[in-house]
């Protein structure tokens, strides 16, 4: 005869339901993702980032911060092949140079704004199954 404690069964039901509310949960965030598709705009936010080496030539060191940004865009859907799109994106970045002389530097920000005409393929592949001879 086997015999279950009443702690046992609580904790094989509190698994039970813990999985039942992660799967729920799961399910819910698949389903949101296709409702996503069929939205006529779209607004997305990017990180962006500049990553250079340091250089040294001609006694002069030249260095280059590490920096990061933004990237910010919207996409409005015509149909279901015809899209535009803008972006507009931020970068501050500051180029030090050391000379025997001094120290220079200099600071630029980037600012990439562009717009897009978007035709939107959907591919679809058959494969049909090869002749048997």
């Amino acid at each position: 005869m086997l015999k279950y404690s009443v702690s046992a069964l609580s904790q094989n039901l509190g698994n039970l339901k813990r999985n039942a509310v992660f799967i729920t949960g799961l399910i819910a965030l698949l389903i949101s993702g296709a409702f996503a598709q069929e939205q006529r705009s779209e607004i997305s936010i990017q990180g962006t980032g500049f990553y250079t080496k340091d250089a040294t030539g001609n006694a002069v060191r030249q260095r280059a911060t590490d920096t990061g940004g933004f990237l910010v865009g919207y996409r409005y859907r015509f149909n279901r092949w015809l899209s535009a799109e803008a972006n507009y994106g931020f970068d501050r970045n500051t180029q030090q140079f050391f000379v025997p002389a001094g120290f220079a530097s200099i600071r630029s920000d980037v600012h990439p704004l562009f717009r897009q005409d978007l035709p939107v393929f959907v591919l679809t592949f058959i494969r049909q199954p090869a002749a048997c001879w």
